[in-house]
């Protein structure tokens, strides 16, 4: 954080205020990149294509780790206690919806990265058709998911006000210790 804050403080970034400013930026070429999701890839490329009209690709963030690591997030499926028929339809639509064939159609539609490896072999179409999507989809083997407890979308929320105060001059190691404090909390809260 100290290192991004120094970037703002330089005048070598800054932050976006308007919705999906940052990929009308990126496509107009004033921004050197930015960082989103799989689905906003054809946003991306179908501004690119009307604004500067330049090539580009997806990559790892910067990592001082051997291997990037890539955050992989989306929407959850469960299956919530009731009534026992309403459970097994739960379950039997979660079954056929994470069915390679199924998770293969699911990403044409939706640009998200199927839930499961196997369903690259229906996808082969795809990913000679979209670069962008074939070059995030490579980096799956470096993946992981963000933590599956409760309490932890509220905390996912404290982390992103946490990073655009220490962005906006608030002091990193005070908002840092103050974020890991609440944080804490909250978990504690929603786990008990």
């Amino acid at each position: 954080m100290t290192y991004l804050q120094n970037l703002f403080n330089q005048g070598c970034a800054g932050l976006i205020i308007e919705r999906f400013g940052d990929q009308t930026d990126f496509s107009q070429g004033a921004l050197l990149f930015t960082v989103g999701s799989t689905s906003g890839l054809p946003f991306y490329r179908s501004a690119i294509n009307e604004g500067a009209g330049f090539s580009w690709s997806v990559a790892p963030l910067p990592h001082t780790t051997d291997e990037p690591v890539q955050n992989v997030y989306g929407a959850s499926l469960s299956i919530p206690k009731g009534v026992k028929e309403s459970e097994l339809a739960a379950w039997l639509f979660i079954k056929y919806f994470t069915s390679p064939e199924v998770q293969a159609e699911w990403i044409h539609a939706s640009n998200y990265l199927p839930v499961r490896s196997s369903a690259s072999g229906g996808m082969a179409d795809f990913l000679s058709t979209q670069p962008d999507y074939a070059a995030a989809f490579e980096m799956l083997p470096h993946s992981t998911t963000e933590p599956s407890v409760p309490g932890y979308n509220f905390v996912r929320g404290m982390v992103e006000e946490a990073m655009e105060a220490i962005l906006e001059g608030e002091g990193v190691q005070s908002t840092l210790d103050q974020l890991n404090q609440d944080a804490n909390l909250n978990l504690a809260e929603q786990g008990s």
